[in-house]
């Protein structure tokens, strides 16, 4: 991702307020410094793509937390469990498009 920086015009972005835990804010600035971009960029993008969509950038940790969260259920239903080449398929799918969709409530 890249550092998009303030948009031309006046010279100013409107400021906001938010409420972030400390642990989430200085992940999150770490991980943006590592992308070469920042925090602002970050969520601006995020909020964007939810107000455009109704949804929410999936990363591959949590895709792959999603996987072994239904492998586990599958397992305690006794349905057969998520296959290694599905599950496969899956992350390759995550990695190709970061920006899959997530839609809060909507995924249980």
């Amino acid at each position: 991702m890249t550092t998009m920086g303030r948009p031309k015009g006046n010279g100013e972005t409107p400021k906001h307020n938010i409420r972030v835990p400390d642990d989430v804010w200085t992940a999150a600035k770490e991980r943006a410094k590592k992308d070469h971009t920042n925090v602002s960029t970050i969520v601006v993008a995020a909020l964007r793509q939810y107000a455009a969509q109704g949804t929410i950038p999936l990363s591959r940790g949590l895709v792959t937390q999603l996987i072994d969260q239904a492998d586990a259920r599958s397992a305690a239903q006794r349905h057969l469990p998520l296959s290694d080449e599905l599950a496969s398929v899956l992350r390759e799918k995550a990695m190709d498009a970061p920006q899959a969709p997530y839609s809060p409530g909507k995924c249980r």
